[in-house]
């Protein structure tokens, strides 16, 4: 649990910090005993998700979906922060490079880092979960119009430039 965030704080090593966000209580707690057993000092993990709102939001643990509550154990709330206000909040000086795997909310996160964007145009590698984007009611194809708006050059992996747009897989891709 935690891989790229194991990874990335071998990498930026002392001088760096990585920030890793995990709202699922277990998931957090298994990346928080990974980066101790690591003794990594270089990690701080937000219990928030990053998406395009600071509240809260009801979650289906088993499909993932963003829901209406009804009632059903399954049903957790997970606590969301526009990353814009998480490191406005942590007065964080500037963000270099961000990782992406979200499950569909990759436009929401976005959305909620336009500030981060404006002002750092981080480096951006993002897994395009196409499939789960319209649970939030958008498409691989926003995601790439709203970097692409942004004056970020987008390189794909494991897909054609020409089939991102209308990909009906999963992808990565970096944007810089």
């Amino acid at each position: 649990m935690g891989w790229s965030t194991l990874l990335m704080a071998k990498r930026v090593g002392t001088n760096g910090t990585v920030i890793a966000s995990e709202p699922f209580d277990y998931y957090r707690e298994m990346l928080n005993k990974n980066v101790a057993i690591n003794d990594y000092k270089n990690v701080i993990i937000s219990e928030a998700a990053f998406f395009d709102r600071d509240g809260q939001m009801r979650f289906e643990l088993s499909t993932g979906q963003v829901v209406i509550d009804k009632g059903d154990a399954s049903i957790t709330t997970i606590t969301c922060e526009r990353l814009d206000s998480y490191t406005t909040r942590l007065s964080f000086p500037k963000i270099d490079f961000i990782k992406m795997d979200i499950e569909g909310g990759e436009m929401n996160c976005l959305i909620g880092m336009e500030e981060v964007i404006a002002r750092d145009k981080p480096k951006l590698m993002i897994e395009v979960h196409s499939k789960l984007l319209p649970r939030f009611n958008h498409t691989a194809g926003d995601v790439i119009r709203f970097l692409e708006e942004r004056s970020y050059t987008i390189q794909p992996f494991g897909i054609s430039r020409a089939r991102m747009r209308d990909a009906e897989d999963s992808f990565h891709m970096f944007a810089a």
